[in-house]
């Protein structure tokens, strides 16, 4: 399910018996992370959650080529906050985006 919201976003549909599929929530780490969304509701009911853009959370970092520290300080971030993955654009560093880190 695509767009990160607030409370339980399954509930956009009304068919209820469309909701135990939905397994996966991607959205705008930044937006996860503005403090309207409790992010432990995906980790209590064992839901991935994909962060999407981790360098545009406050203060932004540059879209390709960050520090290797300031990029290991956001995806550790972001998974303290109970993302699954941190998705982001930093191909030249291979280390910061294979990191394993725990959630929650």
């Amino acid at each position: 399910m695509h767009n990160a919201q607030a409370g339980d976003p399954r509930s956009r549909y009304s068919d209820t018996s469309l909701r135990p599929w939905f397994v996966a929530f991607d959205g705008d780490a930044a937006t996860y992370l503005n403090g309207s969304i409790d992010t432990g509701w995906y980790d209590a009911h064992h839901y991935l959650l994909f962060m999407t853009d981790a360098q545009n959370v406050p203060p932004a970092l540059d879209d390709v080529n960050p520090s290797v520290a300031d990029a290991q300080a956001r995806v550790t971030q972001l998974a303290k906050a109970h993302a699954t993955v941190a998705s982001n654009d930093w191909k030249a560093l291979p280390n910061v985006q294979s990191m394993v880190v725990p959630r929650g």
